[in-house]
């Protein structure tokens, strides 16, 4: 019973505690620009660890040349041996039907 009536007695002196109940207008605007200041430096560091986060993935290849023109004794190497983190998109031409001229 009297553990019961401690915790609860704790829990409502903790309902009620207000820690800027004594402060003055002046040590409040001091609180408010401290809050601030901390969450600009925290928003800054995200910022800066999210550029370098940018920067290094855009160091990254993600795109070879662009289009060209891949021949036939090329093809293994280019095309089937590209890579595991390599899309290749093929498109087939025949030269016979389409004007087509080989590094275009």
């Amino acid at each position: 019973m009297r553990r019961r009536l401690s915790k609860k007695v704790v829990e409502e002196t903790v309902e009620r505690f207000d820690p800027h109940e004594k402060k003055d207008i002046d040590e409040l605007d001091e609180d408010l620009e401290e809050a601030d200041s901390d969450e600009e430096r925290i928003l800054e560091q995200y910022r800066e660890r999210r550029i370098m986060q940018m920067k290094a993935e855009a160091l990254i290849p993600r795109f070879g040349p662009g289009v060209r023109f891949v021949p036939a004794i090329d093809w293994k190497r280019e095309v089937t041996e590209a890579g595991e983190s390599v899309f290749v998109v093929v498109h087939l031409v025949s030269i016979a039907f389409v004007n087509v001229r080989p590094g275009v």
